[in-house]
């Protein structure tokens, strides 16, 4: 299948009126090109693309397999790759993510119980969400057995570095969280500048403090000095 200058709609679940919003979308060009043979589907050519944003994509996916009670392994194998500006699609402004080039390659292959193993590797430039502003960032992660491992999760906003590694379990009802954070070179004021402006607002709202009552001082004890000092002598008739 092959198609150019498509137009779709999606529908979009807001959170806090729970109504339905259709986000319209359209595309460039489309290209999907399915095998089929007895349950298994294999994804030859996935291609969407859209102004400046390019997304391809091929795979695996066994119908049987992924419906069997004894093992689901390698049922779904997939990779895709994309180069996106996120302008050219309209549902990420809806999650306040405002512009930005991102990269992206990203493996999903299903376990043996069914669950989804996914790897994540991406890189961005000239990032807008949320109202944080970040000139560069690069990010590489796994989800498996619902366990996310960060292997790398840097930031760079000019200067400044910030970056993070570890593991989020998400197997319990409170996740548990075993991350190590790094900082180099920061300065504050360029951090403060690229917060969002609610939060900004607070940090630069003067605020009045009050000063913490003194130290109890200590009590100190003088040396008399030596020439203050009383000299005894013993008497001779004593000694005797």
């Amino acid at each position: 299948m092959e198609a150019g200058q498509v137009a779709m709609q999606y529908p979009l679940q807001q959170e806090k009126s729970k109504k339905t919003e259709w986000i319209k979308q359209n595309l460039d060009q489309l290209k999907l090109a399915l095998d089929w043979d007895n349950g298994r589907t294999s994804i030859k050519t996935l291609q969407l693309d859209n102004q400046d944003s390019h997304l391809t994509g091929e795979g695996l996916v066994q119908v049987k397999r992924l419906l069997s009670k004894t093992t689901r392994a390698n049922a779904v194998d997939i990779k895709l790759k994309g180069d996106i500006n996120v302008n050219d699609f309209p549902i990420l402004e809806k999650y306040d993510v405002k512009k930005g080039q991102i990269k992206l390659v990203t493996t999903i292959n299903s376990l043996e119980k069914g669950d989804l193993k996914i790897v994540l590797v991406s890189e961005g430039r000239n990032i807008e969400a949320k109202g944080f502003k970040v000139d560069k960032f690069d990010l590489a992660t796994e989800m498996k057995d619902r366990r996310l491992t960060i292997e790398k999760a840097r930031i760079f906003q000019g200067e400044n570095h910030v970056s993070l590694d570890g593991m989020v379990d998400l197997q319990k009802k409170d996740p548990e969280l075993n991350l190590r954070f790094n900082a180099d070179n920061i300065d504050m004021a360029k951090v403060i500048q690229a917060l969002p402006p609610d939060i900004k607002a607070k940090l630069d709202s003067p605020k009045e403090l009050t000063k913490p009552p003194e130290d109890v001082k200590p009590v100190r004890y003088r040396l008399q000095k030596e020439e203050e000092q009383k000299i005894f002598t013993i008497p001779d008739k004593v000694l005797m």
